[in-house]
């Protein structure tokens, strides 16, 4: 029998081992079970905070895959189902959109549905002054100001008493209603959404003296505070004599301005 060299021989080691790794390789990728496909549902979510009485664009959702026990039941699937639509309560960025979340076919449920969870509707009547000149519309937001006229001898003081308040109706006209967008001089009431601490608040200013609103823009830039109070100069109390002053006699306050107080800080 005639002997291979040893070359040859390293040649065929080296093949079978490469016949036999193949193999190894072939039968494992077959015994290793296959990775199981997870489950998903698309539901439509916000792209951003969405206000109530917004109609939704394509730009204001998105789809999303999510998990079939996170996928709420009434939650959209398709953008088409939402591109036109009307919300009626506040939606934050990456909530789902729900078919409740969107304006009804009943007037009435429609308008308790706009109500946020954290608030209550409370209606205040309004003139011109008070309501910027029919401006304020549904869906909109005010600031609050309280004022009350001099009283014995005492001056006028205004205070900021709410800010970022959300405006639910003017008059009958709600978020929910098609034409909300109009102006309306002839409204006489204003329908906010207040927390129960804020509308009794909003009462008590009512009783002791009178509440106007400011309309909000869009996008406020100044620095927001509550509690800002503007004391008039009507009838201030003249100061104590000075001692040592000439004569005894009580020298005049030289500002007739009026007096703003914010927290403990206090400027003329």
């Amino acid at each position: 029998m005639r002997k291979l060299s040893p070359k040859l021989l390293l040649i065929i080691a080296a093949a079978l081992s490469i016949i036999c790794g193949i193999l190894v390789y072939s039968y494992l990728s077959k015994a290793q079970p296959k990775e199981v496909k997870k489950e998903t549902k698309a539901v439509v979510v916000a792209a951003m905070d969405i206000a109530p009485g917004t109609v939704l664009t394509d730009k204001m959702v998105r789809l999303e895959l999510v998990p079939p026990n996170l996928a709420q039941p009434d939650a959209l699937r398709t953008l088409p189902d939402a591109v036109g639509k009307t919300i009626r309560m506040p939606v934050n960025s990456g909530d789902q959109i729900t078919r409740k979340r969107l304006n009804g076919n009943g007037l009435a449920n429609a308008f308790v549905n706009s109500i946020p969870n954290d608030k209550r509707a409370i209606t205040i009547n309004v003139d011109d002054i008070s309501g910027v000149a029919g401006f304020i519309r549904p869906a909109t937001y005010v600031d609050v100001l309280y004022i009350k006229g001099q009283n014995n001898g005492m001056p006028a003081i205004g205070r900021l008493i709410l800010q970022k308040v959300l405006v639910l109706a003017v008059g009958s006209t709600d978020m929910n209603s098609a034409n909300s967008n109009k102006k309306n001089e002839q409204a006489r009431t204003i329908t906010l959404a207040l927390d129960p601490r804020e509308a009794v608040q909003l009462r008590m200013a009512q009783q002791e003296g009178k509440v106007s609103f400011m309309l909000r823009p869009a996008k406020p830039t100044e620095e927001e505070f509550y509690g800002a109070t503007v004391v008039g100069s009507g009838a201030m109390p003249r100061p104590a004599p000075v001692a040592g002053g000439e004569g005894g006699a009580a020298r005049p306050s030289a500002n007739h301005g009026v007096t703003v107080i914010r927290g403990t800080n206090i400027s003329r």
